[in-house]
């Protein structure tokens, strides 16, 4: 069976709202980039700083930002793998805002929690349910 027009057009929208939070993240790892390139040549833990944010931090987080790129895309043209690997993105999202909460990072955890929490009520809404 196809999606319901009103189906077809939350998905987009989801999947819309998933490509932006993919650029932020893009944005993102392009900072941590440049902080990690302007400050390779310190000394002491602001040179390790450095070295750890260009070698690890910034390419996990493109990496993080090209799958969020795709998931929406796939959601957009209602593919059905994208749903599944935003579910996986969501779950690795709550076990980093947790880790944030929990580190004195307080309000960077608590809006990581509430965008994990609203991708799973998106996607286990009965609403998006696409039919089988």
């Amino acid at each position: 069976m196809t999606p319901t027009p009103n189906q077809a057009r939350q998905e987009r929208m989801f999947g819309g709202i998933v490509g932006g939070y993919g650029i932020l993240w893009v944005i993102g790892g392009l900072f941590t980039l440049y902080f990690g390139l302007i400050n390779r040549s310190a000394i002491g833990l602001g040179g390790l700083a450095a070295l750890f944010a260009l070698v690890i931090i910034g390419p996990l987080i493109l990496l993080v930002a090209t799958l969020l790129l795709i998931s929406a895309i796939g959601l957009w043209q209602g593919r059905r793998w994208a749903r599944p690997l935003v579910a996986g993105l969501a779950i690795l999202h709550l076990i980093g805002g947790l880790f944030f909460t929990f580190n004195q990072i307080w309000l960077v955890g608590l809006c990581g929690l509430a965008l994990s929490a609203a991708t799973f009520w998106y996607l286990l809404s009965t609403r998006s349910r696409r039919p089988a």
